[in-house]
């Protein structure tokens, strides 16, 4: 059977800088957050550090209200050529560090490989479900999208495109969400329909039916052109004995 409600996303798309109201964090006091990684500049390491950094603020959202503080906290974390461009930057005063936004833009064009983008979106093309579930495909669609630098059209355009036809006749009957996680919980819940109708139809017994309509006359026992009702036997040629 079919749960209730939708499926949990299993991506973070956004961090909200604000809690719910009247909710309080179990962990808030409770445990000490683990020292975040350094930067020094590899570009294929980028992604995972203002990742990491992303979630630092998030948890800590109460601390880190102004972006100063974030660029401050973000730069103590820098090591050789990413610190001597962040340095570089203090010295002369670059106005990109009034905005953590505009910073961390500035900072992914210095050490943000730009291959790393293309090779992302040239594995998301060729990637398909297949004979996978679509956990596993979603998965990977998330992951690689991420590196992509796609908007969030693209990838629900490339997540559709990727698709078996089994899961997308049962999408085109709703309405096609314009969100990743939307998608992905609708086709998930298309992929659990699916294996609900595969496991009835397995485990459903079989008998044997009385009506003798039921495995009556077929069309292939005639010839195209004839018709079962009305069929009938082709004269025999008579033999004249003289």
């Amino acid at each position: 059977m079919e749960p209730e409600g939708t499926f949990a996303s299993p991506m973070i798309s956004v961090f909200s800088n604000n809690l719910s109201e009247g909710s309080e964090s179990f962990f808030l006091g409770n445990f000490k957050l683990p020292e975040q990684p350094k930067f020094d500049g590899i570009p294929k390491e980028f992604q995972a550090f203002t990742s990491s950094i992303l979630l630092y603020f998030w948890s800590q959202s109460d601390v880190f209200t102004n972006d100063r503080d974030k660029n401050i906290f973000l730069g103590t974390h820098l090591l050789g050529p990413a610190m001597i461009c962040f340095t570089s930057m203090v010295k002369d005063n670059d106005p990109c560090l009034s905005s953590y936004e505009r910073f961390l833009a500035q900072f992914r064009r210095n050490f943000f490989d730009p291959k790393i983008a293309i090779n992302a979106r040239v594995m998301l093309r060729k990637y398909h479900l297949g004979g996978r579930s679509v956990a596993e495909y979603s998965t990977q669609v998330i992951f690689l999208g991420n590196e992509s630098g796609y908007d969030q059209l693209a990838l629900v355009d490339q997540f559709l495109w990727g698709l078996n036809d089994s899961v997308m006749n049962y999408l085109m009957v709703t309405e096609i969400p314009d969100r990743l996680e939307d998608c992905i919980d609708a086709a998930m819940l298309s992929d659990l329909r699916l294996s609900n109708i595969d496991m009835f139809l397995r485990d459903r017994p079989t008998y044997k039916s009385h009506n003798p309509f039921r495995n009556g006359f077929t069309q292939k026992q005639y010839d195209n052109n004839s018709n079962p009702v009305t069929k009938t036997e082709p004269l025999k040629q008579l033999t004249v004995i003289h």
